[in-house]
């Protein structure tokens, strides 16, 4: 939560608009929307014994059907196992044809300040970027 916060304080210092969205407290109907009204998109994912967390399959399964892809991700995880959870992420990710944004940030255990500082720099690149591709 303190990696997703740090990004859109990058995001918004850049001048672009963020909004943050816990997929576990929100619908897929909700989510979708807002993904439809995005242009640029930054997920994030805790350790999960199976790689991907149900939430975030069933997600990413709508997003194939709506076709509600094509666009930048920026992907981010901390974790706490052995074996970061990006991997598979990122295949499910890629199939669906979105554009990654740079490497996926990846934390093993709480991030700290300097983590927490790559974070809102990265949420900064991103927000140019998305600022950047209006038409898109």
């Amino acid at each position: 939560e303190k990696m997703a916060y740090s990004i859109a304080d990058g995001v918004s210092a850049s001048g672009a608009e963020v909004q943050v969205i816990n997929y576990d407290v929100h619908d897929v109907g909700y989510i979708l929307t807002k993904l439809f009204e995005s242009r640029s998109v930054a997920i994030g994912f805790p350790s999960f014994k199976t790689g991907i967390p149900l939430t975030l399959s069933k997600l990413f399964y709508y997003i194939k059907l709506t076709g509600l892809n094509k666009k930048s991700l920026l992907l981010f995880t901390c974790y706490s196992n052995t074996k970061s959870p990006i991997d598979a992420f990122l295949k499910i990710a890629l199939n669906n044809d979105f554009e990654l944004f740079e490497k996926p940030l990846e934390v093993q255990y709480a991030p700290n300040e300097e983590e927490l500082k790559l974070c809102f720099e990265l949420g900064n690149r991103l927000g140019e970027k998305t600022k950047n591709n209006k038409g898109q």
